[in-house]
């Protein structure tokens, strides 16, 4: 007989449904941390504040700006472990550098002696703790050396850069339009398309569309996760994102491999609980 502190057959496809039907969620809190370095000469500030008036324009996310990092006390999070999901996005516009002794992203503020290693700001945003358990992350990086970034976490977590690792983007300007401004674009023409929402791998494909000439490819990564980050623009319903995620095909675009080990105790015929076991596990989402 089934023990009542184990998992019976319809739990055990209960679960895997409920982790299926959590991905690309709603969030039910947004929240954005857009960090430069005050004394930074390559028009960082003014970039900051395009990228502002973007999410806030599009997203009606009302980003928090920090000229100087500072710790924990920068972020607005719900201490509380909402078992919802929240996004994150955080994005940092000025120099950047490699490290020479890590071999690491480093952040530099051109001409001066303040720096800070990326690392610290992904280990602050991205470690699982018990404020952001449940946090989904999107780091965009607008600095040379962008593509440097190395690390893995479960939970969704992607990172936009203006180009990839091969490419070093010593240009912010590109020669053309900032990073920001051909980010804000993009959002408003995906908005124009009259979609509930924006994933990252469209906003990348809309940035790249009409990038100037000579310019390298704005580059997604997926640190963890198979979650899709979908954000949803200014003035769309709870619902009406829900319903679309819910028809959307939703992509696995990094190679995670999880195995589940699952307990049982049957009682009854073998092979009718045999049966029974094989309809379950073909009726498990994919």
């Amino acid at each position: 007989m089934a023990s009542p502190d184990r998992p019976r057959l319809p739990e055990v496809k209960a679960a895997p449904e409920a982790a299926v039907n959590a991905r690309g969620s709603a969030y039910y809190r947004k929240n954005a941390v857009f960090f430069y370095f005050e004394a930074d000469n390559t028009g960082a500030k003014e970039d900051v504040t395009t990228l502002c008036n973007c999410f806030e324009d599009v997203f009606a996310i009302q980003p928090t700006v920090v000229a100087q990092w500072h710790s924990r006390q920068q972020i607005n999070m719900d201490p509380s472990r909402n078992p919802l999901p929240s996004l994150l996005v955080f994005a940092y516009v000025g120099h950047g550098t490699i490290d020479t002794t890590t071999g690491k992203l480093k952040l530099v503020a051109g001409g001066t002696r303040q720096n800070i290693q990326w690392p610290l700001i992904h280990n602050f945003f991205v470690v699982p703790n018990y404020v952001t358990a449940n946090v989904d992350c999107l780091s965009i990086l607008d600095c040379c050396y962008p593509g440097a970034t190395r690390q893995t976490t479960e939970r969704a977590y992607q990172v936009l850069s203006t180009c990839g690792a091969d490419k070093i983007n010593r240009s912010r300007s590109g020669g053309g339009a900032s990073f920001s401004r051909r980010f804000y674009r993009a959002a408003c023409d995906l908005k124009a398309n009259e979609k509930p929402f924006a994933t990252l791998e469209d906003l990348v494909a809309e940035i790249n569309r009409e990038k100037p000439s000579g310019s390298p490819d704005a580059w997604l990564t997926y640190h963890g996760g198979t979650q899709l980050i979908a954000i949803p623009f200014k003035g769309t319903s709870s619902a009406s994102v829900q319903q679309a995620l819910q028809n959307l095909s939703l992509p696995s675009p990094a190679a995670t491999t999880e195995s589940t080990l699952v307990e049982l105790s049957i009682a009854g015929s073998p092979a009718q609980i045999l049966q029974e076991f094989q309809d379950v596990i073909a009726s498990l989402p994919v």
